[in-house]
């Protein structure tokens, strides 16, 4: 923000956002959190959104309020959603009209007490201040819980501490060169750990998110995407990423923007990505973690 308060932070098709209109609206939506909501640093705040422009926003905005934000997925059903609320104790929900009409409108209601921010219809928002909220963060205060599937049960709750995403972070920009230069499309859903690391690593060496324009996978148009943006770093699962470079009739292909492609979450098959590997100059890595040990414990460069 201080250095390229200009340069591009955030794109979703023909829409962006520049680092400094980032941090003004996100410094806006903390102070609503604090002033207007009453959330105090360590309280829970749900953040439910697909993929959104205005998701980084949001995420921001709870994280400068000095809150614990709650990953929450808008294509969730409406049952998990008001579990995730209950059983975090959210205090606020940020969110957008058509997921609290879509939720309500299913009989579903929110905690008592949890406020909501309909950010994309928020006057009182607009009205706050653009700078920063005075809220003192420690290394050891929660930044998010994100909750598990629940295939072993009920869905579980796995909190992150500042200092194991900065950790995280050292090591994810430092192993892979992030620079300015990059753009990282978001491909994984919001609700899933490796998600987080993707929408602050790109800020933190200031670099451009690129947030697709599709709420459900689409390997055409995110094809599409790669060429049209210039991707230089994907993260996701090797399944969703099978289909962006078995066909080599998609435009763009085989992505000669794209430096690094990092895969985890399940095996990788080498032989699917033998022939766009032999094609492509991208390094390809194999991560592996849990949520509650901040995503990622081993890693290793293909090449």
């Amino acid at each position: 923000v201080v250095s390229a308060p200009g340069n591009i932070a955030v794109i979703r098709g023909n829409d962006s956002l520049t680092y400094a209109q980032l941090d003004a609206l996100s410094n806006q939506v903390a102070h609503w959190l604090v002033n207007v909501a009453g959330v105090r640093k360590g309280e829970r705040v749900g953040v439910c959104f697909g993929r959104s422009l205005m998701l980084p926003t949001a995420v921001l905005g709870a994280v400068k309020a000095g809150a614990v934000y709650v990953p929450m997925d808008a294509n969730y059903p409406a049952e998990r959603l008001q579990f995730l609320l209950q059983d975090s104790a959210a205090v606020a929900m940020i969110s957008e009209t058509c997921v609290i009409d879509r939720v309500t409108e299913q009989g579903i209601t929110l905690p008592e007490g949890c406020q909501v921010l309909r950010l994309d219809n928020a006057e009182s928002v607009a009205q706050q201040s653009t700078s920063a909220v005075a809220v003192a963060i420690t290394p050891e205060d929660r930044l998010y819980m994100v909750y598990t599937s629940g295939s072993t049960g009920l869905p579980k709750g796995a909190g992150v501490r500042h200092s194991g995403e900065v950790n995280l972070l050292n090591w994810y920009i430092d192993a892979l060169k992030l620079t300015e230069k990059d753009r990282g499309l978001l491909l994984s859903a919001f609700g899933f750990d490796l998600t987080q690391k993707n929408l602050f690593a790109l800020f933190a060496s200031g670099g451009a998110l690129v947030i697709p324009e599709q709420e459900h996978y689409d390997p055409d148009y995110l094809a599409a995407a790669l060429h049209r943006f210039d991707i230089s770093l994907i993260n996701g699962a090797p399944s969703a990423f099978y289909p962006l470079v078995d066909n080599e009739e998609r435009e763009g292909y085989p992505y000669p923007k794209l430096r690094n492609a990092v895969l985890g979450g399940e095996p990788i098959r080498l032989q699917s990505l033998s022939r766009w590997l032999e094609k492509s100059g991208a390094g390809l890595m194999n991560s592996y973690g849990p949520t509650e040990c901040t995503d990622v414990v081993a890693a290793w460069f293909f090449r």
